[in-house]
């Protein structure tokens, strides 16, 4: 007989699914259910424990996309753990080229800092630490280190000078490395602070039973709900702090304790694990170092798709919260320093120089605060919240809101060259005080705008910003098959040089004609050609 199905509804947010049958016995019943294993509701009891080391023990053993390779070379410092039978807990210095195997803890900061490893005390914490003393959500994370015997975990409060600027710009130059190199991360997904610790009870609340009768035999199922919400990934705390974007992205393995469940996610073709029998999960961002379009082709589509792949991680990042605005560069620079290596690109201020013109097309406006009725519309669109920071104007770096991108899959305009000034010549990745490009491309003017593209709309960096007649110009990009994309530029009122110019917004005209036949039959009618200049 098939079930009978009942949906239950607790609130917007939770689903329980509820099944109706007669079963002969119990493992006929607890097949069906799939209840294989008991949901735990300790993070930290060692039935769990062994669990989670049953996964990472089968990751490394038999996945072929995971399994160890050679000792990775231990970053400057890491904590030095024991082990369960011999616990203790002290900052070790590497030796050069030194190699081990690590793990990583991503986790959420909370504000400043009161146990961290400073030039004082780097001495007293070398000796030992007292594990009394270090916050939970970092004594958490050393004692499932040591339960999956791993020797070293690498925590930034404590493996980083936090009071020596060389040692912070050094050591944030390597995240990026750190991270793709650790063992694992152990990502305390749902703590919002680092006092808050991530090896909890699951709440009795998200925990109930079910009665039932097999012949004269009454007994109950123990059952637990899941999260139904579309938006849960991006909700938990850890998800919304803008480091934990690239410590997500380039770790091989993440295992991530959230409210209700643990979720495992390694290289094994995306595969993601709900540890706690919870069923399936809304998935971590995946690997984009595996079998990514444009490792050993350099095609239109292929440099296309990965424009797409680096403007999706920018629209995520700048999403997330940061607790220093002069972290805007520094927190992805990992992530750049990898795809540079990957890609044998130029990294340029938060663009390619492969890429260059895809990744000029962002603008601060936020489609979801208007109705759909405006993106028909033929208005200009104000920023959203956000403001104007140190760097050069067609960097997103020197915006501190959230950033989009308009897609561009045939190029018009050129980057011929660049020059940048980095705060540190020793950080390619990291901020920058000023940059130039040196482009070629076609602008338009706005008698010509209004002639095929009556439609264009526009959307300006800053709150109340307005372009000027006579000191602004329009630079086509390029376009997609339903849209014209360009810049809006201005002229700088203290440079006689009519050639320099700035960025003040975005344009964009949405006609669904490909390759846009109105635009390119005006080019070419009207002789439109190319012309060189300087964006600072």
């Amino acid at each position: 007989m098939d079930p009978d199905y009942l949906s239950y509804r607790v609130n917007s947010t939770f689903n329980i699914a509820c099944a109706s049958k007669a079963f002969d016995d119990a493992k006929e019943l607890e097949t069906f259910l799939k209840l294989s294993q008991k949901p735990s509701l300790d993070f930290s009891s060692s039935s769990t424990m062994r669990r989670v080391k049953e996964v990472f023990d089968t990751c490394e053993s038999t996945h072929s996309a995971c399994m160890s390779h050679p000792a990775s070379v231990l970053p400057t410092r890491v904590l030095q753990v024991g082990t369960l039978q011999q616990p203790f807990l002290r900052l070790y210095t590497s030796q050069p080229g030194e190699t081990g195997a690590y793990m990583t803890l991503s986790y959420c900061w909370g504000g400043s800092q009161e146990f961290t490893t400073t030039l004082d005390t780097l001495a007293q914490r070398s000796t030992a630490i007292q594990e009394d003393d270090v916050p939970l959500t970092i004594q958490d994370a050393v004692l499932v280190t040591r339960h999956l015997g791993c020797p070293y975990l690498w925590v930034d409060a404590l493996c980083i000078l936090q009071d020596c600027e060389k040692d912070k710009h050094r050591e944030i130059a390597h995240m990026g490395s750190i991270y793709k190199n650790s063992t694992l991360t152990i990502a305390a997904t749902n703590a919002k602070n680092v006092k808050e610790g991530f090896l909890k009870n699951i709440p009795a609340s998200t925990i109930f039973h079910v009665p039932h009768q097999l012949g004269d035999t009454f007994s109950a199922i123990q059952l637990s709900y899941k999260l139904q919400s579309p938006v849960r990934y991006h909700a938990k705390p850890l998800n919304k702090r803008a480091w934990a974007l690239q410590e997500a992205l380039l770790s091989p393995r993440v295992l991530s304790y959230g409210n209700t469940d643990i979720i495992w996610r390694c290289q094994s073709e995306g595969l993601v694990k709900s540890l706690n029998g919870y069923g399936t999960c809304q998935p971590l961002p995946s690997g984009i170092f595996k079998n990514h379009p444009a490792k050993e082709n350099e095609s239109r589509e292929s440099l296309v798709k990965r424009a797409s792949l680096w403007n999706s991680i920018v629209q995520d990042y700048t999403g997330r919260g940061l607790s220093f605005t002069s972290d805007r560069m520094n927190a992805i620079s990992g992530i750049a320093s990898e795809l540079s290596s990957y890609w044998k690109d130029v990294y340029i201020a938060g663009m390619w120089k492969t890429t260059a013109v895809q990744n000029l097309a962002w603008t601060g406006w936020q489609p979801h605060e208007w109705p759909w009725w405006a993106y028909f519309a033929s208005e200009d669109r104000p920023a959203s919240v956000g403001a104007r920071l140190r760097g050069p104007s067609w960097s997103w770096g020197s915006w501190s809101g959230q950033v989009n991108y308009a897609r561009i899959s045939v190029s018009q305009a050129e980057l011929v060259d660049y020059q940048v000034h980095l705060l540190n010549s020793e950080t390619p990745f990291l901020d920058v005080s000023e940059g130039t490009l040196h482009m070629r491309g076609i602008f338009l003017s706005l008698v010509q705008f209004n002639r095929v593209m009556p439609r264009w709309r526009r959307y300006y960096d800053e709150p109340g910003r307005k372009d000027s007649d006579e000191r602004s110009k329009y630079l086509i990009l390029g376009w997609s098959d339903n849209a014209v994309v360009g810049l809006i530029l201005e002229r700088l009122p203290e440079d006689g040089d009519r050639d320099t110019l700035r960025r003040i917004g975005l344009w964009v005209e949405y006609q669904y004609i490909p390759n846009f036949t109105p635009l390119r039959r005006m080019i070419r009618d009207e002789g439109l050609n190319k012309e060189d200049f300087t964006l600072v």
